[in-house]
């Protein structure tokens, strides 16, 4: 029986082994999809600049507190680039302290944007208001229309992690305020 045994004890530690190979082979592939996905840059054409007529409601009501809006301005391509940037940064590092399973968690690539920019106490700033990709597959199921964004600002006040609000200040290139909803 000994041979047997033996064959059988070989067999068994051939079969751990594979099995030690087959799941380190799957955590190393889960941890290259997350830094994959972790790293994934926002995507430039699910941005848009808000119409100036509605630009002051950019952000507002439901994003971090921040002062009503005294005037308009216009940002140029160069003060979005870099507003991009550090959103990049700032979602992020927002993302990943977020208390969602990293199944749950949205990517940095998941999120349209809508800039307006506004004056407040004197201070020229981009608000920004990010919402989940599934929010305009859920308005294209109801309306058809997944356009009006581009010109109408996206008034959500919960949803967590899918929903935020920014206030971004050019002049020197940093996020003032950066908040995801709460939860209803």
């Amino acid at each position: 029986m000994t041979g047997v045994c033996g064959d059988l004890r070989a067999a068994v530690r051939l079969t751990n082994m594979r099995l030690s190979v087959v799941i380190l082979a799957a955590l190393l592939g889960m941890s290259a999809c997350k830094a994959e996905r972790n790293s994934a840059a926002l995507i430039p054409s699910w941005a848009a600049l808000v119409p100036s007529q509605n630009a002051a409601v950019v952000g507002q009501p439901c994003g971090p507190p921040l002062h009503a809006a005294e005037g308009i301005w216009s940002p140029s391509q160069e003060d979005i680039r870099r507003l991009e940037r550090q959103l990049n940064l700032v979602l992020e590092e927002s993302l990943a302290r977020s208390l969602l399973p990293d199944s749950l968690r949205p990517a940095v690539n998941d999120y349209y944007r809508q800039y307006a920019g506004v004056i407040v106490n004197g201070r020229r700033l981009i608000y920004v208001t990010g919402f989940h990709r599934q929010y305009l597959a859920s308005v294209q199921q109801l309306h058809g229309d997944t356009t009006a964004w581009r010109t109408q600002p996206v008034l959500v006040c919960d949803g967590g992690e899918f929903y935020f609000g920014a206030a971004y200040d050019p002049s020197d290139d940093h996020f003032i305020a950066f908040q995801f909803n709460g939860y209803a």
